[in-house]
């Protein structure tokens, strides 16, 4: 049976910054790395929101994603 061991976790943040001329939307994404493997997601998401607040562009997706190495 293989079993999983937590190695790392990031946030990815998407902001808008509107739609260009044609009607496409203009967005960055910025990547937080060393995330702690047992936060949660109710306070990964409320960091995220205290960090797109401090921002112009509107913070408009927050994707967590982890990595695990199986064994077995």
């Amino acid at each position: 049976m293989a079993t999983a061991t937590n190695l790392d976790s990031s946030i990815r943040l998407k902001y808008s910054y509107g739609v260009d001329g044609d009607g496409h939307e203009i967005s960055k994404r910025k990547t937080l790395s060393k995330v702690k493997c047992d936060s949660t997601n109710e306070d990964i998401y409320a960091v995220a929101q205290s960090i797109g607040g401090l921002q112009d562009p509107s913070l408009v997706e927050v994707v967590r994603e982890d990595s695990k190495m199986l064994n077995e």
